[in-house]
């Protein structure tokens, strides 16, 4: 797969988890009218940037591994440290700021959610106390199930982040299609927010 291609499936694989950021802030923002403390954009571009944030394993797996699985396998895809880590260095860095800690939280919490029911390699939401069992809920034969067994476990590791690409992001799927419209819909509430409420 060429790198122009990968990146335009990794925008795509995105757009729904920058889509929740958006959404993190946005209702936020009406719960709890806050000054952000900035330029709103910059408020938003920084909440999109959180949601994204455990999806930075990626470049974990490529200096560790040498390649990138997809498999959520580190630190990164563990939100029992991740959720109040990330929440704390907010609250420090946004000055004993509670909203943008509210903010964090809600952003990474709705990324490893939506980790947990997209097709995918689950999540540990048990780690670091056990990183073996990942969990997604999904519907196999007849029911609703949420732990993955270790064959589900065996065949989603064996593939590749191209070919997840190919088969979820690089066509016209619910994924790529639902990501898309999200994120569309939550900019057009931005800016309107933004440019027509302000005036």
């Amino acid at each position: 797969m060429s790198t122009i291609r990968k990146l335009k499936g990794l925008l795509f694989a995105v757009l729904f988890d920058c889509a929740l950021g958006l959404a993190s802030l946005y209702i936020w923002s009406w719960i709890l009218p806050y000054h952000v403390g900035m330029p709103i954009l910059v408020g938003y571009a920084i909440a999109m940037f959180l949601a994204v944030l455990p999806d930075l394993d990626v470049l974990m797996q490529k200096a560790m591994e040498g390649k990138i699985t997809g498999t959520h396998k580190n630190i990164m895809h563990y939100p029992l440290v991740i959720v109040p880590l990330v929440s704390l260095v907010a609250f420090l860095i946004f000055g004993f700021s509670w909203f943008w800690s509210l903010v964090a939280a809600t952003a990474l919490l709705v990324h490893y959610v939506h980790d947990t029911v997209e097709i995918g390699p689950g999540i540990a939401w048990l780690a670091p106390f056990n990183t073996k069992a990942k969990y997604r809920l999904r519907r196999l034969e007849g029911e609703i199930r949420f732990r993955m067994t270790p064959e589900e476990l065996a065949v989603r590791g064996a593939i590749t982040l191209e070919e997840w690409l190919e088969k979820e992001y690089l066509r016209i799927t619910p994924a790529s299609v639902g990501g898309t419209v999200f994120f569309f819909i939550m900019v057009i509430l931005v800016l309107y927010e933004q440019f027509y409420i302000s005036f």
